[in-house]
């Protein structure tokens, strides 16, 4: 792929990210409740493969999820556990986008409101899963679509890395939906709580 297509796939991700972000009018959009409780009760779902151990097949699988009516697609070998979103409180200290924290067996993790991070107008829009991610520390607030599926790397427009949303590494096209490079997402999280070099 030449210099011409990368700058051709990140002007696509960033055109149609800024298209599904874009703030419907206020007149008639009624801000979000903020309660993070879950509306639907969902069966806690333990995903426990690693990298190393996938096959060729389940390396592309995804995990669709939603916010701020933005869907995206993030590497099932990156997401740990599956649960019904907990009611969540946030902590002092904790970066805006944190709804608060959620203890599991191996610790704590920190909870993100994907929507907040894609959208800061949109905080508060409703989630129902929590996915812990692969470092047990970190975890997003999102919907989650009941199936993954397997995404073709050749139908994936990458974009190059930039400073804006470096986490966004491209878009499915034909899914419509953003792909989510989950090791820069935490490292985005780090940052905005203080903890990166």
């Amino acid at each position: 792929m030449n210099l011409r297509s990368f700058q051709d796939a990140d002007e696509l991700v960033a055109d149609y990210l800024s298209a599904l972000l874009k703030p419907a009018p206020s007149s008639l959009v009624e801000p979000p409740p903020k309660s993070h409780a879950a509306p639907q009760a969902r069966a806690a779902v333990p995903l426990t493969a690693t990298p190393e151990s996938m096959s060729a097949e389940s390396a592309s699988r995804y995990l669709l999820c939603e916010a701020a009516g933005v869907r995206l697609a993030l590497p099932m070998g990156e997401v740990r556990h599956m649960v019904p979103l907990p009611p969540l409180r946030p902590e002092p200290g904790d970066p805006d986008i944190c709804l608060g924290h959620w203890r599991h067996p191996g610790g704590e993790a920190r909870v993100i409101d994907l929507a907040a991070l894609l959208a800061p107008d949109m905080a508060g829009a409703e989630a129902d899963t929590l996915l812990l991610l692969h470092d047990r520390t970190w975890a997003l607030a999102c919907t989650v679509y009941e199936e993954s599926v397997v995404l073709d790397a050749e139908g994936i427009a990458w974009r190059t890395p930039t400073q804006s949303r470096p986490w966004l590494v491209g878009m499915m096209r034909e899914l419509r939906c953003g792909v989510i490079d989950v090791p820069a997402l935490i490292h985005s999280f780090r940052t905005l709580a203080g903890e990166a070099p």
